[in-house]
């Protein structure tokens, strides 16, 4: 073999031992490299089609619900700060702005409720076990005065 050759020969043969290399590291362990999304929910619950069905119809709408309170209470909220430091202060229009605010939080957990309920209903005694040890899990959330009060 002439020395070109040889050099291609071995160019080869160090890419395809790189290459094999590269897939054994990303079998073991190269996963990490990616952002892996967690589990969905109902693959965690192990539904059947039944239940994905049900489950996302419930779904649908309870999103649509949470998105529009989630907006309106942060209208809400912005309003009531506005009404706070506002150059003349009327109490009559921060407490006016608080219970406009409450109203919509109030709302807003109402259609958690109910959408828990509506799942709880496509959910076996096992299914609803593994959904309240998650929801149990979950943290709530600190207020934003505490995290700007935090030392």
């Amino acid at each position: 073999m002439n020395a070109s050759k040889t050099r291609t020969h071995l160019i080869f043969l160090t890419l395809l031992n790189i290459s094999i290399m590269l897939g054994i590291v990303w079998a073991i362990g190269g996963r990490a490299w990616t952002t892996e999304k967690p589990p969905v929910l109902a693959n965690y619950l192990q539904f059947d089609a039944q239940q994905v069905m049900q489950w996302r119809q419930a779904e649908q709408e309870f999103l649509l619900q949470l998105e529009r309170n989630e907006a309106g209470i942060q209208q809400q909220h912005n309003a009531l700060i506005e009404a706070v430091f506002a150059d003349e202060l009327v109490l009559d229009e921060v407490e006016s702005a608080r219970l406009a605010l409450a109203q919509l939080k109030n709302q807003q957990q109402e259609i958690e409720v109910k959408q828990l309920l509506a799942e709880r209903a496509i959910l076996t005694t096992k299914q609803r076990h593994l959904l309240k040890e998650i929801l149990l899990e979950q943290s709530i959330p600190s207020s934003q005065f505490k995290q700007l009060h935090k030392k």
